[in-house]
């Protein structure tokens, strides 16, 4: 019996409306786990047949102007989407706040949007979100940028897939995503929440990431256009509920971006940022027996 098949049981069967709405409710989330898993899967299987020059690649993918944007629960409740001068609370931001998906192969994109760009070709590729191009795009790389960019803000919308609550994710495959307007004020990261660019880092290590992905020259493409954009960022911090399981690389990121990106950027390390149980940056350091005094 499929779930189909159940569902139909169910509408037969005489039960009290609340145990028919719980079930419902188990059904939606077990499918919402399954299409996760496929999609992992689907895109596994995609990542080995793209070809990607060995060129490097840097790109930036510019989503922020909201239009066609699906309402999520990320952002404060009186959001105005598709109008940058609407409802929403908007806040100066006064640091960069990291978080690491910590999900295998990361948030993964959907394998019929890439097939569906793939479909379309190199008639129909448009670059026009896209900025600093170190290279012009293959259409198996323009393909999956799109299909990425639709995740991260959710689209098409369905139940389980929010979007994320991120301004910027920096992106497994070489591309840098804008994905909220800065002054927005997203759920991203608790005591964060207001005054923090919540940023994304869509990888399990530095190691996965492709050779030409560079960590940190995203962190420092976002200090620089925040602060062009008027926002006096001076403060960098991670959000390190990740660093809860041990597989997690926390140190590893602390020490090849957060504290470069500070000397690069003049940036004051918030090493005790903790919230809801997560651990510090300071505590993350002492667990994998690195000291914090030299930095």
């Amino acid at each position: 019996m499929n779930f189909a098949d159940l569902l139909d049981a169910l509408d037969a069967a005489v039960l009290p409306r609340e145990f028919t709405k719980i079930i419902r409710e188990k059904i939606d989330h077990i499918e919402a786990q399954l299409d996760v898993a496929r999609a992992a899967e689907q895109e596994k299987e995609l990542g080995a047949a793209v070809d990607v020059s060995s060129d490097f690649l840097y790109a930036v993918f510019d989503q922020r102007d909201m239009l066609d944007r699906p309402n999520r629960k990320w952002y404060s409740p009186n959001t105005t989407l598709g109008d940058r001068s609407g409802g929403s609370r908007r806040t100066r931001k006064r640091g960069l706040c990291f978080h690491h998906t910590a999900v295998n192969g990361g948030f993964g994109a959907d394998a019929w949007l890439v097939k569906k760009y793939r479909q379309l070709g190199a008639s129909t590729m448009d670059v026009s979100r896209f900025a600093e191009l170190s290279r012009e795009l293959t259409v198996d790389e323009w393909s999956r940028a799109m299909a990425l960019a639709h995740r991260y803000r959710g689209d098409p919308p369905r139940k389980f897939n929010e979007g994320v609550p991120y301004h910027a994710i920096m992106g497994p495959n070489s591309v840098l995503y804008l994905n909220l307007p800065f002054e927005f004020v997203t759920w991203h990261g608790n005591g964060s929440n207001n005054d923090f660019i919540g940023v994304g880092w869509d990888a399990l290590s530095t190691a996965e990431s492709p050779a030409a992905k560079d960590l940190l020259a995203d962190a420092a493409y976002l200090v620089d256009l925040a602060r062009d954009e008027g926002h006096d960022v001076v403060d960098v911090t991670c959000h390190c509920a990740w660093t809860n399981k041990p597989s997690d690389p926390g140190a590893e990121f602390i020490e090849s971006v957060i504290v470069p990106l500070s000397e690069s950027r003049n940036l004051v390390i918030d090493w005790d940022f903790k919230t809801n149980g997560a651990k510090s940056l300071r505590a993350v350091m002492e667990s994998a027996g690195r000291s914090t005094s030299a930095m």
